[in-house]
């Protein structure tokens, strides 16, 4: 799966008391360039400054807008700190995140420190090519029989037992 052209996450912060109403009043905040507490001003300006219900003063985020799938994250800080390592390391961040399913949002900073230790690079044919630069397997085999070596055959058994790529990103397993 391909990540949307890359944007930034942004989140629909609603006011309760109008929801609970019967009525939506809410606005879409952009998270890109902004602390936690900017956020909350933002996220307040949008929901309960705008709200006409007595006693507003509890706001939700009713929906996230994101690059990636957030599996229902809605903590306002972990989104921010994932809008940031995601502007950071693009797409590569995004395929990590795909491959390690719905529980990946329980440490964003945990995310973000595993995701730099599993990441290799991009490569143009991937794999095969992260490989070639990196791995000195052929040093040991004389240069008149370099040119027998397998390297899909080797390419193949690494990606079943150390690696894992994605449209020529390399993650460590």
């Amino acid at each position: 799966r391909k990540m949307r052209q890359l944007e930034t996450i942004c989140v629909y912060a609603g006011c309760l008391a109008s929801y609970n109403a019967g009525k939506i009043v809410g606005g879409w905040v952009d998270l890109d360039g902004l602390t936690e507490g900017e956020a909350l001003r933002r996220m307040r300006e949008v929901s309960l400054d705008m709200s006409a219900e007595p006693g507003a003063e509890e706001m939700v985020v009713m929906d996230v807008d994101a690059p990636i799938r957030v599996h229902g994250l809605r903590d306002v800080g972990k989104l921010i700190k994932l809008n940031n390592a995601l502007q950071a390391t693009g797409e590569a961040l995004s395929l990590y995140i795909d491959n390690l399913g719905t529980g990946a949002f329980d440490d964003v900073d945990q995310l973000v420190e595993d995701f730099a230790e599993h990441y290799c690079g991009h490569w143009e044919n991937g794999l095969e090519d992260y490989l070639m630069e990196h791995h000195d397997v052929l040093e040991s085999i004389p240069e008149h029989l370099q040119f027998y070596f397998d390297w899909k055959a080797y390419t193949r058994d690494q990606g079943i037992e150390n690696y894992w790529e994605e449209d020529g990103y390399v993650f460590l397993r």
